[in-house]
């Protein structure tokens, strides 16, 4: 008897905890709707170490992303940004797509749309973060989409106001058998 009164009573503390808690599972914070123009604002803390001297160093930056802007982001073939333009862009794409064989042979083709955040931050190059695949007819096109994609690493920033910003970015990498 002593071992059922202790089963119902520990029941009864766990449904008793679960319920005084539950306002607090499910509150949520109010916050200002943002701007149209602005896609999110995040807080980064940047760590940087020194192997010469051992210091390490450390800054919080304020990130806003647009996803609206006077200029978009333009795609370089080097960090001189001599080359620079949707039609490097695209050169750039079709020499480095390797067409898998298992979707050569099966026939498999499509467009896959690759999206991103191309981050800019003051006194730095422009840089792709967090990229991830928007829409894609099939896993084998996704990967290697997005491997060319993230292997992009020249780009002239976004501008607003005359200022390079932080911006989304969709990038689409066709394939199609001939």
């Amino acid at each position: 008897m002593p071992t059922k009164n202790k089963s119902t009573f520990l029941c009864f503390a766990i449904l008793a905890l679960l319920f005084c808690n539950a306002p607090f599972v499910n509150a949520q914070v109010k916050t200002a709707p943002l701007p149209p123009d602005i896609e999110r604002i995040y807080l980064d803390t940047i760590v940087t170490f020194d192997p010469v001297t051992f210091e390490q160093t450390m800054r919080t930056v304020l990130d806003t992303v647009y996803n609206k802007v006077d200029t978009p982001p333009v795609f370089c073939t080097d960090d001189a940004h001599q080359s620079c333009g949707e039609k490097y862009m695209l050169e750039y794409i079709a020499t480095h797509v390797k067409y898998h064989s298992e979707a050569r042979e099966n026939k498999i083709q499509g467009k896959v749309l690759v999206e991103f955040e191309l981050s800019y931050r003051e006194g730095e190059a422009a840089y792709i973060y967090q990229a991830h695949i928007k829409s894609s007819p099939n896993a084998i096109l996704s990967m290697e989409a997005f491997r060319v994609v993230s292997d992009m690493k020249y780009w002239k920033a976004a501008q607003r106001k005359g200022k390079p910003v932080s911006v989304n970015f969709v990038v689409p990498v066709v394939f199609k058998l001939e």
